[in-house]
């Protein structure tokens, strides 16, 4: 059973909708789904606790301090905005599976199976920078200044992180 645990919050799968039931969550946030696979469980060092649950793509979910209040959670190909101070979650569904969280100056950078997002947060909400389209499976990146160079099956490609400027080049 997947647990990562902080002095912040904790994070861990619990075996069933049963099981989550069982641990007295504030909230359980599920969303159309044809098939629930994984449950987890957020505790905040705060009252704040609740439930997400998941596809079961493989993919375990990935939790991100903001401020001292605020976390980005992904979990599948969703992204959720918490404010464990006063148990306000909203959630963005994106196109792809997300594989990792990045922060560039006052952005979230989102990579995702398919796509490169960036965030920023406003009032607990996520708003739309800029979307780059990879057309390809993305196998692996690295952010080095404000650039991000990403490796798909295909070819390669760098991202200016300050305007989404996607330039592919050869493999």
């Amino acid at each position: 059973m997947y647990v990562e645990e902080t002095d912040e919050y904790k994070l861990y799968e619990v075996e069933s909708m049963a099981a989550l039931n069982n641990e007295n969550c504030t909230k359980i946030i599920r969303t159309q789904s044809q098939v629930y696979k994984t449950y987890y469980c957020v505790a905040f060092s705060g009252k704040l606790k609740f439930g997400l649950i998941g596809e079961g793509h493989g993919i375990p979910p990935h939790v991100e301090s903001v401020s001292d209040d605020q976390y980005i959670i992904s979990l599948d190909d969703k992204l959720y905005v918490v404010n464990s101070r006063i148990g306000d979650i909203s959630f963005k569904i994106l196109d792809s599976l997300i594989f990792d969280i990045l922060f560039y100056v006052d952005s979230i950078v989102i990579i995702c199976e398919l796509d490169v997002y960036s965030f920023c947060i406003k009032k607990n909400s996520l708003q739309l920078n800029w979307l780059a389209n990879i057309e390809d499976i993305v196998t692996g990146y690295k952010l080095t200044g404000k650039q991000l160079f990403i490796e798909s099956k295909e070819a390669m490609a760098v991202i200016d992180l300050s305007n989404g400027y996607l330039n592919r080049v050869g493999k």
